[in-house]
């Protein structure tokens, strides 16, 4: 437990910048879901997977 502590958690506790971060990664995939939902009900497909993987 200790070894995914260090590894895993530790860097978020520790330096403000990876907690940054992951507020804004959090914030973008939360963003960027319901518009991938659309277009995939809008069978667009395609453009879900290029926004999926950009």
């Amino acid at each position: 437990m200790e070894f995914f502590n260090g590894l895993f958690i530790a860097p978020f506790a520790d330096f403000a910048f990876m907690q940054r971060a992951l507020f804004g990664s959090l914030m973008l995939s939360l963003g960027a879901c319901p518009v991938g939902v659309f277009l995939m009900l809008r069978r667009m497909s395609l453009s879900g997977d290029a926004m999926a993987h950009a």
